[in-house]
């Protein structure tokens, strides 16, 4: 293995620049933290250990306490997801400070999430620790969110900021899901059917259990949607659609099976499967009569699956190792119903991604632990243009190798540092450094919380965005003179507890700058009319997000929270970029009054925001969403649910004049038992 540590100059200058401005971040945040430990000292007598949550977050790779992060972290617990009985994981992550959302229509197979003003490829999405992603898409190791069930999930961990042990696609950010494990001996099970507006019908079971030293998860779901028309008018008649309803379909199996070889090994093995069949209009016309028609069905299936071997708490508590290697296909089918008889009626893209990790973690001791690792991940693209005859467009594929390294201490009571480095050798590419370093410092006599982070992200272009031949169905091709693009964030914030246990607030500052940002539509080619991506010197986001949460009485639990963001192209002055608004206002308020009675009130307003052509700017809109739940017993629960509660008529998507639809208000009840 030829690792040419110091093959690049420009990476030697982004080592001293990047450990200068940690240097000096830490060092300062340091000095605080110990002026204020000198101001206030302590008595002296033998200290009781400070009690931390035990939530601990896993997106990292190196398994850390909530409060022993810098990075800005959200952990949606399930009590939260139960109290607003969202369908999908976008309903509730796009409440979320510094996330913003957008969609191809009611119920589209790619909802787009970015996490502070990034693009939603620059996050990475793991279930269960496993990369998630797909590599089918132009856009490429987008996030398989997939409008995912909540029924089945038991947390939600959200990083923000560039997690750097994560590797590529990492810039922004991380969203790690954890679905539910049986937890007891025996069997168990959740079974959940709702109903509603739009012949709306969803379904789901879980069955999990554990014997002796087996454990296994079984999972199935079920939703169909009749919908409605994809988008309104467009700006041309020949995109006047004629409004019938675009249906959704999806079934989602899962299953894991796990073995407890002993009180320090296990392994597991687990596979998800998807099947998508969704209608959509693109705007296009019979060809003999021009009249108006819904074309389009995009038909996508995806497997993912991985393989586990973890030992924990080996030579006596001083060392835990995983190996873990993890599979994901995406198979999409794009069919033209009015364009059958044309060359290309259909285009089907299929991407596959390899994954493989190894890592240990030394328990130096309770104060400090080292992790080693090395990862490899292979990206295989393929494309077909299906008509009179099927033709092979293309077949790419790249290679990702990574060896980090991370650092955890908690030098004195209360404060913590996490440094991490990481290597990253790509098969098309120069060789990249990046790392990061965060502080947290709890200060107990006030109930302060101070947190500071930074950190380089990097991400190369993927193989379409490389590949020259054009796609004649969208009037686009690659560029295979992209360069990597990479990225510095870092946040600094504070969280104040202002009455015990009753009133507490947090509010961050952030600033991502991002190098050779990567514009998909950037070129424009004169002679042939088709778009291109380019790289863009410089693009900068800075913004602030703000929360308040207050427990005025125990069954009562509100949280407000504020977002701002702004965005400026460094190169060309503009201060905006596509579906990134300025102003963001997220709203929770749970209360219950008697024991089996749960009130739900929440809801989110966007401000304004510029369209996909930056050509004019899209209304804001204000989401409000109720949910009522009864609870018969501990097993079982009824609930009520009205989204859109003011009918508000918004879009989320806007491209140069055409708009996707959304739904109004809806309504929708369902049943939940559990054994």
């Amino acid at each position: 293995m030829n690792i040419k540590l110091f093959h690049v100059p420009k990476t030697s200058r982004f080592i001293r620049k990047f450990a200068f401005r940690a240097l000096v971040g830490c060092t300062a945040f340091a000095t605080l933290s110990l002026s204020n430990a000198q101001e206030q000292p302590a008595p002296k007598v033998e200290q009781a250990p400070t009690e931390l949550p035990s939530m601990t977050i896993t997106a990292t790779r190196t398994d850390a306490l909530v409060e022993s992060l810098g990075q800005s972290v959200i952990v949606l617990d399930q009590e939260k997801i139960q109290q607003t009985k969202h369908a999908y994981v976008t309903d509730i992550l796009q409440e979320q400070p510094g996330i913003d959302y957008y969609s191809f229509g009611t119920r589209a197979s790619q909802p787009v999430i970015s996490l502070r003003g990034m693009r939603h490829y620059h996050t990475k999405l793991l279930i269960d620790g496993v990369p998630y992603l797909d590599n089918s898409t132009a856009a490429g190791n987008s996030p398989m969110l997939d409008n995912l069930s909540l029924d089945l999930i038991d947390r939600i961990e959200i990083i923000k900021g560039a997690v750097s042990l994560q590797g590529s696609s990492a810039m922004g950010g991380v969203i790690n899901i954890i679905t539910k494990k049986p937890t007891e001996e025996g069997t168990h099970g959740i079974v959940n059917f709702e109903a509603g507006s739009h012949a709306r019908f969803h379904s789901s079971a879980l069955l999990f259990g554990k014997y002796d030293i087996v454990d296994f998860k079984i999972g199935i779901g079920r939703q169909t949607e009749r919908g409605i028309s994809s988008y309104r008018k467009g700006p041309s008649a020949a995109m006047d659609i004629n409004g019938d309803d675009d249906g959704y379909r999806s079934m989602t199996y899962q299953a894991q099976l796990g073995l407890q070889l002993d009180e320090n090994w296990r392994t597991e093995i687990a596979g998800s499967f998807i099947d998508t069949d969704e209608e959509y209009d693109s705007g296009d016309f019979n060809e003999m009569t021009f009249e108006s028609i819904d074309t389009d069905d995009i038909y996508i299936r995806r497997t993912a699956g991985h393989a586990k071997i973890i030992g924990s708490e080996l030579l006596d508590g001083a060392l835990d190792v995983q190996v873990t290697y993890a599979k994901s296909r995406s198979d999409r089918i794009y069919e033209d119903i009015a364009r059958k008889n044309w060359f290309a009626a259909a285009y089907r893209y299929k991407g596959d991604v390899d994954f493989v990790n190894a890592q240990a973690k030394f328990n130096l001791n309770e104060r400090n632990a080292i992790t080693l690792g090395i990862d490899y991940q292979e990206d295989h693209v393929r494309g077909w243009m299906i008509g009179q005859r099927k033709y092979k467009a293309w077949d790419e594929t790249t290679y990702t190798s990574g060896y980090y390294l991370a650092y955890q201490t908690e030098p004195i009571d209360n404060l913590f540092f996490n440094a991490n480095l990481r290597f990253n050798d790509h098969s098309d590419f120069d060789n990249e450094w990046t790392g990061d370093v965060s502080a947290s410092y709890l200060i107990e006599q006030t109930g302060t919380t101070l947190k500071s982070a930074i950190g380089k992200g990097y991400r190369a272009p993927n193989p379409y965005e490389l590949m020259p031949i054009a796609n004649n169905a969208w009037f686009w091709r690659g560029n295979p003179n992209l360069e990597p693009e990479t990225a510095i964030t870092w946040s600094v914030g504070v969280n104040q507890q202002i009455i015990a246990k009753v009133l507490d607030a947090d509010v961050t500052y952030f600033q991502n700058r991002v190098e050779d940002f990567i514009d998909g539509y950037g070129g424009f080619d004169q002679d042939t009319f088709f778009s291109f991506p380019t790289n863009i010197d410089t693009l900068k986001i800075r913004g602030v997000e703000a929360g308040i949460n207050a427990y005025p009485f125990k069954e009562l639990s509100l949280r407000l929270a504020y977002t701002w963001q702004h965005v400026r192209d460094t190169a060309t002055g503009n201060k905006h970029i596509a579906f990134i608004p300025d102003h963001k206002v997220s709203f929770d308020a749970n209360y219950n009054p008697i024991t089996p009675l749960i009130l739900n009130l929440g809801g989110v307003f966007v401000g304004s925001r510029y369209n996909a052509g930056l050509t004019n700017k899209m209304d804001n809109y204000c989401l409000v969403h109720s949910t009522v739940t009864w609870k018969f017993n501990e097993n079982l629960k009824a609930y009520v649910r009205v989204d859109n509660l003011l009918n508000e008529n918004y879009a989320t998507y806007d491209s140069f004049g055409v708009i996707y639809n959304t739904y109004g208000r809806t309504y929708y009840a369902g049943l939940t038992y559990s054994f």
